[in-house]
């Protein structure tokens, strides 16, 4: 009977062990498959960063080349507003003149 216990436990142990090891295994393959959807993951927003990187770059051109049309016309009404103090100043000018010769 001592024997025949004895047989019983040692299949047990060995049922045991095996389960344990395909526990393991199981363990193992799970945290093989987190890792693999973490690096993906990982890929897909590192793409994505790239891909924003890339946005954020055409953003600022265009930002730029804005701000240098602005630039441009800022130039360009300054000096419309030069000519423009000119001509005041050439017409009160005529009309002083004209003042004068109608005074005299």
């Amino acid at each position: 009977m001592k024997n025949e216990f004895e047989i019983w436990k040692s299949f047990a142990q060995a049922h045991e062990e095996n389960y344990n090891q395909i526990l393991g295994r199981i363990e193992v393959e799970i945290w093989k498959s987190r890792a693999q959807a973490h690096e993906e993951n990982y890929n897909q927003m590192l793409g994505r960063i790239d891909e924003l990187s890339a946005e954020n770059k055409l953003w600022r051109e265009e930002a730029k080349r804005w701000r240098d049309m602005y630039l441009e016309y800022d130039e360009m009404l300054d000096a419309d507003l030069e000519r423009a103090k000119a001509r005041i100043s050439n017409v009160i000018r005529k009309i002083k003149s004209l003042e004068k010769e109608i005074n005299d």
